[in-house]
């Protein structure tokens, strides 16, 4: 081998090697968006049963699609979507698992449950998400799916205003005062559960770029 080749070589391999390294930097330094998501009333609503008050066990697939798309073009942006389940049917995280994984929602992104509260928790669920988003910013664990929540925790409940990557999929917002509304996409759970327009409402309001399915 020449001494010419060799250099071409050694040129082609050193960029391989810079456009490696850049890959692995990329995806270890992305930041992570939070999708928080209820199921009932947002992944399905009353207009599909005959006995809606009954807990649906069958879900949307268009709204299932809808936050399919929502997760990758979350991550077609730069970001590395997770989603954090704050349904009361986490509960029974097995079964949970089983009813959204059965009607396909993605099992590209890591899936976790908001944490199960101690019985004389006195935070609303918007509360408890700030403290959430509060937690991981400051490096604790939130993966336990488990949490005592004390008096202590008062300083986290706001704390959405400073955490911007995320958004919550919700279709009760009593509890959700602390949440600001630009990141919570509304649904309702009598007549109105999640559709594309949503989504792309949302992304187009946080100026995401949207990329066709097909292009992704």
């Amino acid at each position: 081998m020449s001494i010419k080749n060799i250099n071409f070589f050694n040129i082609f391999f050193n960029l391989g090697i810079a456009f490696f390294l850049v890959y692995i930097y990329n995806i270890t330094n992305m930041k992570t968006y939070f999708i928080f998501l209820d199921i009932d009333g947002v992944l399905w609503d009353n207009r599909q049963y005959e006995h809606p008050r009954f807990k649906s066990q069958e879900l949307n697939s268009e709204s299932v699609e809808a936050l399919n798309f929502l997760v990758k073009q979350i991550a077609h942006n730069g970001y590395a979507p997770q989603i954090v389940v704050v349904s009361r049917q986490r509960t029974n995280w097995q079964a949970c698992q089983n009813l959204l994984y059965s009607h396909n929602v993605t099992k590209s992104v890591p899936m976790i449950k908001l944490p199960i509260p101690n019985s004389d928790c006195k935070f609303s669920r918007g509360e408890r998400i700030n403290i959430f988003l509060h937690d991981f910013a400051h490096g604790k664990d939130v993966t336990t799916g488990v949490r005592k929540y004390t008096a202590f925790d008062h300083f986290g409940k706001n704390y959405a205003k400073k955490f911007k990557d995320f958004v919550m999929l919700e279709d009760d917002f009593l509890n959700l005062k602390n949440i600001p509304e630009e990141n919570i996409i509304k649904t309702n759970i009598d007549y109105d559960c999640l559709d594309i327009h949503k989504v792309i409402n949302f992304l187009n309001n946080k100026n995401f770029k949207i990329v066709p399915d097909k292009q992704q």
